[in-house]
């Protein structure tokens, strides 16, 4: 995933645009996963940055198996 001070490419565009279209899709859903799992693009840390709470790091899935 891009880091808040990169560029929003178009290619990052038409592939966001892609993955709203697999996610909204009941019928599709599922595929977003393999999507990510096959597109390190789309991989973010296992913590990311909480903006509503003052910018703190917060694990994604607190308590899952690593």
């Amino acid at each position: 995933m891009p880091e808040p001070q990169d560029e929003i490419t178009p290619v990052m565009v038409e592939l966001f645009d892609a993955l709203a279209d697999i996610t909204t899709d009941p019928e599709t859903a599922a595929d977003s996963r393999a999507l990510y799992e096959c597109d390190d693009r789309l991989r973010v840390d296992s913590s990311v940055r909480n903006m509503s709470r003052d910018g703190r790091w917060e694990p994604i899935m607190p308590g899952a198996a690593h």
